[in-house]
């Protein structure tokens, strides 16, 4: 619960870890306690990407592909967030596995949807995938993701639907 005391703890890790993995790890952590500052963010998790380098640890890099997607995002470039979606996404179909699969998913139907693209096959093969995530620990379901695309996309009454399936 001490949020200050844990990202002196992730600087100090970040300057003398052994591995450039390591590093790209306290890195990472570090990222997530800085709740969503996008300007103190992006450049920690791009030092992290290259940290672990292009032939790196495959889950580590597309954690962090789909990290960056969401800086983007949220951020407001929407064109680095789509590249990065997709980056982690061709990853992540070459690693296989729902979780990651799932993530980079949502990343890039996030980011096509907001540059005004058909994202229904994305978001439904999100979806695909939710069955195998229960029990890992997610901060929203692709069905709730799912559920908001389709009311901003204007359709009410899907959304609805498949707002109250994730709630079931």
């Amino acid at each position: 619960g001490d949020v200050a005391r844990a990202r002196s703890l992730l600087k100090q890790l970040d300057a003398v870890a052994p591995t450039r993995r390591l590093r790209a790890e306290a890195l990472l952590y570090l990222c997530d306690c800085l709740w969503c500052d996008m300007r103190q963010i992006r450049p920690l998790l791009e030092q992290a990407y290259s940290e672990i380098g292009a032939g790196g640890d495959l889950d580590l890099r597309i954690e962090l592909l789909v990290d960056l997607a969401w800086v983007g995002i949220l951020g407001g470039d929407l064109a680095q967030g789509r590249r990065c979606a997709r980056a982690a996404l061709r990853l992540a179909e070459r690693r296989g596995g729902p979780a990651y699969l799932s993530r980079a998913l949502l990343a890039v139907g996030h980011a096509e949807f907001f540059l005004g693209r058909d994202v229904e096959q994305t978001m439904v093969r999100a979806v695909s995938l939710q069955s195998a995530l229960e029990g890992r620990q997610i901060l929203t379901s692709p069905r709730r993701k799912y559920g908001a695309h389709l009311m901003w996309a204007g359709d009410l009454d899907g959304g609805r639907r498949e707002l109250e399936r994730d709630r079931e």
